[in-house]
């Protein structure tokens, strides 16, 4: 997720527990991503929402990464798991 822990890095937020303070999230969810797990649309949702601020666009502008699903996640639209179907 070298775009995701990019974009934080930019917004000047380092670490996990920074992330997590600046998109008022659980830092279990913040790990998650950082690991490669998958996650909800609460978590994107906020994570997009907080790097759309206008004060972070120039930050963000100058290494080239847009707020954007697409951008800092990989979106997917099959099930995680035949249970998921259930």
């Amino acid at each position: 997720m070298g775009r995701y822990r990019a974009a934080f890095a930019a917004i000047g937020c380092t670490s996990t527990l920074a992330i997590a303070r600046e998109c008022g999230l659980d830092p279990k969810s913040v790990y998650r991503v950082l690991d490669g797990e998958q996650v909800g649309e609460h978590m994107m949702a906020r994570t997009v929402a907080t790097l759309a601020r206008p004060e972070y666009a120039p930050l963000l502008a100058d290494i080239g990464i847009e707020p954007t699903l697409d951008s800092l996640f990989e979106v997917t639209t099959e099930p995680a798991s035949s249970e998921a179907v259930a």
